[in-house]
């Protein structure tokens, strides 16, 4: 992609200098406001598939509901830290975000990294995102088990 832009300074003892560009701010926010459909749409569909496996009775409707719950609370704890980050007030720790994923929530972690541009770009943090999101996937999985859900019936009366 070729853009327009001028000379904003240069230092000839050096040789390099810096361009604005013509277009402004204009490609900062075009640049800000992409986000990976992808990411959304995985989110969903796993809720979506959480919703067929209590449909079919494979799992309790108290899992899609913690989920959901989880979800929405932390993509609140996403938009209080994104807010904070931007005013310069208290942030809420990664681990806190990290483990508020791993706990159910990471549909909403993902959304809000979406949609607010929020620790979505920070190599370390999405390393342990990921392995988060792996880890209770994996878990799900094993709750659809003979042995997971002799663990969550006596849990849900089930």
């Amino acid at each position: 992609m070729r853009n327009k832009g001028k000379i904003a300074s240069w230092n000839d003892d050096k040789g390099y200098g810096f361009i604005t560009p013509l277009a402004g701010d204009n490609l900062k926010k075009k640049a800000a406001q992409k986000s990976s459909p992808f990411a959304l749409l995985f989110a969903l569909a796993f809720l979506f598939v959480i919703g067929i496996s209590v449909a079919t009775g494979a799992l309790s409707s108290i899992v899609l509901v913690a989920y959901v719950t989880l979800s929405l609370i932390t993509f609140v704890a996403y938009a209080i830290d994104k807010s904070a980050a931007k005013s310069g007030g208290w942030r809420t720790s990664e681990g806190t975000l990290q483990f508020l994923g791993l706990a159910g929530g990471w549909p909403g972690a993902l959304i809000a990294q979406q949609t607010l541009r929020h620790k979505s770009k920070k190599t370390s943090f999405r390393t342990v995102f990921w392995v988060t999101v792996v880890m209770n996937c994996a878990a799900l999985v094993w709750l659809h088990t003979a042995s997971g859900r002799a663990f969550l019936d006596p849990l849900f009366g089930g």
